[in-house]
């Protein structure tokens, strides 16, 4: 059908991208960014940004399509990732989504609803709130009215833990609530959701290993690089990823090179977690297990059988 996509969604380090290439090499697809680090322009190396080597000739889409100091929201996304699938439809080709977002990928296949306006005395009164207490405090206060919420969205992402809070104050409903209460009904694409199932053991050391990598790979450099650009943590939400926190801490003597590197590790664990327990409260995740391109294959081939694609 017209309409038919494939996303691969999953934990960072589990093998999104190579099963995402060769997906497209066996079912003539392209390849949709839909990791939110990704879309930023000279965040290379620490956002795992596949390179040229790595994308096997597969045209990739919305990758380096932002600054760094530029934001960008899930609505975003659904609008351009919209677009780039419309593009490789019209090519006859196959659509395939991959990224660890869930975010993201949940705003494409299922939309978003639209919040209504909260007064301008909760939106200032709330910012006084994480502005006196911290925003830690404020991601301790998410975790008490709104759990789901809290998993999903960083504790260092101001913008989003601010707002859940305001909806909470402004409507005496988890923000996660009314997302359920008003999120579409009817999916916008025929779509299997695949992702790697590999042990959490084998996770881990991926990850360690890919951090030791990013490291020799000139991680520190990239980060030195963006300092001077004038892109800072304190300014920058993309300068809040991990990897590029650390980094910055270790630049300004916070941290020592070996505690940074220890601590991007264990952040990219909790992340992974975090990652993970999003997907497994979905209802429409495939889990693959290893060989995993053998596997998949299995699965979109039963997916094609299924919506009769051409």
């Amino acid at each position: 059908m017209q309409n038919s996509i494939v996303v691969i969604s999953g934990a960072t380090a589990s093998g999104k991208t190579s099963l995402a290439v060769d997906l497209a090499i066996k079912f003539n697809g392209e390849i949709v960014n839909a990791d939110s680090v990704i879309f930023y322009k000279y965040m290379n190396i620490g956002s795992a940004k596949p390179r040229e080597s790595e994308k096997m000739g597969i045209q990739h889409y919305l990758i380096d399509i932002i600054e760094p100091d530029q934001h960008f929201t899930a609505f975003d996304f659904k609008k351009m990732g919209d677009k780039s699938i419309e593009s490789i439809l019209k090519k006859g080709k196959l659509p395939i989504v991959v990224g660890g977002s869930p975010l993201y990928t949940k705003a494409l296949l299922k939309g978003l609803f639209e919040l209504p306006p909260i007064p301008e005395n909760i939106i200032k009164s709330t910012k006084e709130l994480i502005d006196f207490h911290g925003l830690e405090w404020a991601h301790q206060e998410l975790s008490k009215i709104d759990i789901d919420a809290s998993n999903r969205i960083h504790p260092n992402d101001r913008l989003r833990v601010e707002r859940a809070l305001q909806v909470y104050y402004a409507f005496n409903k988890p923000i996660t609530e009314l997302q359920n209460e008003h999120s579409f009904k009817e999916n916008h694409y025929n779509y299997i959701k695949l992702s790697p199932n590999i042990s959490r053991d084998t996770l881990y050391q991926r990850i360690n290993t890919r951090v030791d990598k990013m490291i020799e790979n000139g991680l520190i450099e990239e980060v030195i690089e963006l300092k001077k650009m004038g892109y800072h943590p304190s300014k920058h939400k993309s300068m809040q990823s991990i990897g590029y926190k650390e980094i910055f801490m270790f630049l300004e003597g916070d941290l020592s090179l070996f505690d940074s590197i220890e601590l991007i590790k264990i952040n990219t664990r909790h992340f992974a977690k975090r990652q993970l327990s999003w997907l497994r409260g979905e209802c429409d995740v495939k889990w693959i297990n290893e060989p995993l391109l053998k596997n998949a294959e299995i699965d979109v081939l039963k997916f094609f059988e299924t919506i009769k694609y051409p």
